[in-house]
């Protein structure tokens, strides 16, 4: 840390910034390798490291300013066309990434020595490598009679030499070797250049000036100056100062400097042809084919100067408890707001709408929904982030997953801007890695399969996010083999999850669902990502977990497609409220297909279990209260003629609820049971209800694999 400045303070900005330029780095170095170095992608890159070290060296991180400061001249290198982007470049710039995150997580945790030394020597040593042979090329660049070794020319340096070379001054490239062992050597190289504005104007060093003065070079550097004094001059003045082994002056010739201008010049102007054309073309696609582009961008300063159109958006980061926070209060004034609205109904029955006093209640707790309502949404807008926060971190996965593998594969991610609730979206990633996973080990073909199957050799695999009404839908799709249904069959049988009787009868869908059963696999090998039948199972269940369903669409030789619908929140859902054995039951309305109101008579039995038929479709009907274990507190009620039945789904599955009485619709606020009570079957949550009272929510997804589960039994017996 710095003497004197206590920086501590400081820290939770410093790892946040850090996390946002390390996903920047990753999220591009992927798109570099794909797109073969778009500018843009470049610039992105260079900067997020320049800004990460700078911020590294500020907080005292040492070592991990030293990593970022290597990284940031091999990007620079790259930018500047010294190197070329190449496997090697990739992996080396990742495995910078990787000992960079594990640096950024010893300053979080305020610990030193986690990282070993050897794995920060073999990533320099990795960066360094990569590093010399860029240099290399330059000294045989320079050899051929190129421009300046190892240095990037802005606009203003170009102008400064252009001056020079028209007023007569002559331009030095002056090599210099200190001797071995110099002391002090970024002192030294101070001197020298200070030595060198004595005669005229140091214009660049190779490297740059802050390495030269934090020690961060060899015993070799490079200046380019302009002067009047000759070569000779410029070299015995240089060679009078202590320390110096070799001097060496080259002249760099005035055409040189011209052309690399003209070329400056003519690329500046040749960006601007393009962005005007690519006004005049939106403006024409708007129908104003007579805007004039340039005028356009002229007046926007001006626009921006008298407060016109252009309006900037101010931003601001706020901690992830305040928001959490925020949103209890929210539940609580939901439950307070029906609490209300329960009163004034039962005022009204007592004393009659038309009421002095029921009246003005009624205009209060109008006022109160809808503001509650307004916050609610608000708060819920403020919480939503985008799905990117997560996508980003699986192109970097999918490159390793497929270079492990020996596959190529096209990775495209959609959709990153669609927003979901953070509560949501810290649950959704460990799914979809698996998932990913999946699509890449066991469904994208090797290289040479592929080609014989008459497929391109690089397989395709697509992430993609998109809003459906209150749900988000993720689906990844790709292009290999396909899921064989007779393939699951078979592996199901072997494991004893069916007999062949049952598995012959089995539709294709009920097929797909053998593959989220634990243990279930069809991979021919087993490898360290796939084929042990661990994993999809856990996909099922976290997303469930959610109140999400899971969907799969495959064809044999031609790829899969799995849907994952997930609600934009878990706080507060709207919910069927039903009563069964004098408890009340709030049922996700997501799951409600429809409720329906049968005589007993229409009830049959199918292997033991009440039935019942619906749309030509035979479901099972689960008495609620009986299925929750509550028989034994509370006696049934006496038998009607008349069921209330709330058809129920997850996914294609189906199912009746039987409850006593159907309450009625409400937005319900979603508490957890606690970790003292713990997970209970068949429930997920509880709410408070507006008098005060616990209903519990019903976990729609495990009742009904229950029942699916005692269905199947008999067949396996």
């Amino acid at each position: 840390m710095t003497d004197g400045f206590d920086m501590s303070e400081y820290l939770d900005v410093f790892l946040q910034e850090a996390d946002d330029q390390l996903l920047t780095l990753e999220e591009n170095m992927v798109k570099l390798e794909q797109e073969d170095a778009p500018q843009d992608v470049l610039q992105a890159i260079f900067r997020a490291a320049h800004t990460l070290k700078g911020a590294s060296a500020s907080m005292g991180f040492t070592q991990l300013a030293e990593v970022t400061h290597i990284l940031e001249n091999v990007l620079d290198a790259l930018r500047n066309e010294q190197i070329k982007t190449s496997t090697d470049l990739v992996d080396a710039t990742f495995k910078a990434l990787d000992c960079m995150r594990a640096l950024k997580e010893e300053a979080a945790q305020g610990v030193q020595g986690t990282v070993p030394d050897e794995v920060i020597q073999d990533t320099l040593t990795s960066l360094k490598t990569i590093l010399a042979e860029s240099q290399g090329d330059r000294m045989e660049a320079q050899e051929a009679g190129g421009g300046p070794v190892g240095m990037e020319l802005a606009a203003h340096d170009m102008e400064t030499i252009s001056e020079a070379v028209e007023r007569g001054y002559n331009v030095f490239q002056v090599h210099i070797k200190l001797k071995e062992g110099c002391p002090l050597k970024g002192i030294r190289a101070a001197l020298i250049v200070n030595d060198m504005n004595d005669h005229g104007e140091v214009v660049k060093t190779a490297p740059p000036s802050e390495d030269l003065e934090e020690e961060r070079f060899d015993h070799e550097f490079v200046a380019l100056t302009v002067t009047q004094s000759t070569e000779t001059e410029i070299m015995e003045s240089v060679k009078k100062l202590a320390e110096i082994d070799e001097v060496s002056v080259e002249a760099v010739k005035a055409d040189e400097v011209v052309a690399a201008q003209d070329k400056a010049d003519d690329e500046a102007a040749e960006a601007a042809d393009a962005a005007e054309a690519a006004v005049a073309a939106a403006a024409e696609e708007a129908g104003d084919p007579d805007v004039k582009p340039a005028a356009a961008a002229a007046d926007a300063p001006a626009q921006q100067a008298q407060g016109g159109p252009s309006r900037q958006v101010a931003t601001v980061r706020v901690n992830v408890e305040q928001l959490d926070n925020l949103m209890n209060y929210v539940a609580e004034l939901v439950i307070d707001r029906t609490m209300l609205e329960q009163i004034r109904a039962s005022l009204a029955q007592q004393r009659g709408t038309q009421d002095d006093i029921v009246a003005r209640l009624e205009e209060s707790v109008s006022g109160i929904r809808r503001r509650t309502t307004e916050l609610q949404e608000e708060i819920m807008k403020a919480r939503l982030l985008p799905i990117a926060n997560v996508f980003n971190r699986f192109p970097r996965m999918v490159r390793d997953l497929a270079k492990k593998a020996g596959k190529e594969i096209d990775f495209q991610v959609s959709g990153g801007e669609t927003e979901l609730d953070r509560s949501v979206l810290e649950f959704i990633a460990d799914p979809l890695i698996h998932i990913l996973r999946n699509a890449v080990d066991h469904g994208i073909e090797p290289p040479d399969v592929r080609e014989e199957a008459g497929k391109p050799r690089k397989g395709a695999v697509d992430l993609n996010a998109r809003h459906e009404e209150n749900h988000i839908v993720i689906e990844v799709t790709d292009d290999g083999r396909g899921i064989d249904p007779e393939k699951v069959k078979a592996a199901a049988i072997r494991r004893g999850q069916l007999t062949e009787e049952v598995a012959a009868r089995m539709s294709r869908r009920e097929v797909y669902d053998l593959i989220f059963a634990p243990g279930t696999s069809t991979a021919d090998q087993i490898t360290d990502v796939s084929g042990r039948g661990v994993g999809m199972d856990i996909v099922k269940t976290n997303i469930e977990r959610l109140n999400g369903q899971i969907d799969i669409q495959s064809q044999v030789g031609v790829g899969t497609t799995m849907a994952v619908r997930l609600p934009l929140t878990l706080a507060i859902i709207q919910a069927l409220m039903v009563s069964s054995r004098q408890r009340i039951y709030a049922i996700p309305l997501s799951a409600v297909e429809e409720t329906e109101r049968r005589p007993r008579s229409d009830v049959d039995t199918v292997r033991g279990r009440e039935t019942i038929t619906v749309r030509d479709k035979v479901i099972p009907l689960i008495d609620l209260s009986g299925a929750l274990s509550y028989s034994r507190e509370v006696p049934p009620p006496e038998e009607s003629d008349q069921l209330y039945i709330v058809v129920v789904s997850v996914g294609e599955k189906l199912a009746g609820l039987i409850v006593d009485r159907l309450v009625g619709e409400q937005e319900v606020v979603i508490k957890s049971l606690g970790k003292f009570i713990g997970e209970i079957h068949g429930i997920s949550g509880a709410t408070i209800l507006g008098d005060g009272t616990v209903a519990l929510i019903v976990d729609v997804g495990a009742l009904l694999n229950r029942v699916v589960d005692e269905i199947q039994q008999p067949a396996l017996a």
